[in-house]
């Protein structure tokens, strides 16, 4: 708005200085006098050019500090894992569970920065038997569930000019909060049932998650924003998922897409 009036008023000035030269060009008042007004519109048109001048400088050092430093991040995610295990285990089947959470970003600058989730994900397998030895053959099926709440550190970095494109990894650590293998057969007249497994399993799920994804503002104010986005990794367990080595050595693989809101605090 300062701008603005700044330049109506320079305008004016213009205008009024063009009057004067035209009058002077007439013969209009004395020489003197008119050179002194001329001499002070135009102290006065550099006067305002370098306010303005000034003024602009200002206003994009600011918007330039105000990009700099660090940054509070943090929101809520929830989604969808595609996860399978690794290991000598025939007739295996893929197994897809919801996964929720949130998390906290502490960004350095603009483009880096450090992740901290608190995730409740629920991972899984099928194991399907066939026992053909005494006819007639059966099928026994296996569903084990393993629900995790998972704890990634990651390094964040975001890629380009908008900062929109992100790529992402860390260490991560589960720590199983329920395991259950629900049993199922085709014997004619037989129920599935539900085994707690917890006890077998180890309590602690070690690995590594790496990932990329895209952020879209919707708000921007002053210190203030945020944004929704699309988040998609992957994770690689590092250790066996059961306590005893000797019955299976199985680790878990897991691909995830995750939806959320993030609000960002200078």
């Amino acid at each position: 708005m300062k701008k603005i009036i700044s330049l109506s008023v320079l305008c004016l000035i213009i205008m009024a200085s063009s009057s004067l030269r035209l009058s002077a060009g007439t013969g209009t008042g004395s020489g003197n006098d008119k050179s002194t007004l001329l001499t002070t519109h135009n102290n006065l048109i550099k006067t305002i050019a370098e306010s303005n001048f000034l003024s602009d400088q200002a206003l994009l050092k600011k918007r330039h500090s105000s990009k700099k430093g660090p940054k509070i991040l943090a929101g809520i995610q929830g989604g969808y894992t595609i996860s399978i295990v690794t290991g000598v285990l025939e007739h295996r089947s893929i197994g897809s569970r919801y996964n929720m959470g949130i998390f906290g970003v502490y960004m350095i600058d603009q483009k880096l920065g450090f992740q901290l989730d608190l995730n409740l994900e629920t991972k899984g397998f099928t194991i399907k038997t066939t026992y053909a030895d005494v006819p007639p053959s059966y099928d026994v099926k296996q569903n084990i569930v393993l629900t995790y709440i998972t704890i990634p550190v990651m390094v964040k970095y975001f890629l380009g000019g908008s900062n929109h494109f992100y790529v992402n990894g860390g260490p991560c650590i589960g720590i199983l909060n329920k395991a259950v293998n629900t049993i199922s057969s085709t014997i004619p007249g037989s129920q599935s049932s539900d085994n707690d497994i917890k006890s077998s399993m180890n309590s602690t799920d070690f690995g590594f998650s790496f990932g990329c994804g895209y952020t879209y503002p919707v708000l921007e104010s002053g210190s203030f924003d945020a944004n929704i986005f699309c988040d998609l990794r992957l994770t690689t367990g590092l250790n066996n998922i059961y306590k005893d080595a000797t019955l299976y050595n199985l680790k878990n693989q897991s691909g995830s897409v995750k939806l959320g809101v993030m609000i960002g605090i200078k």
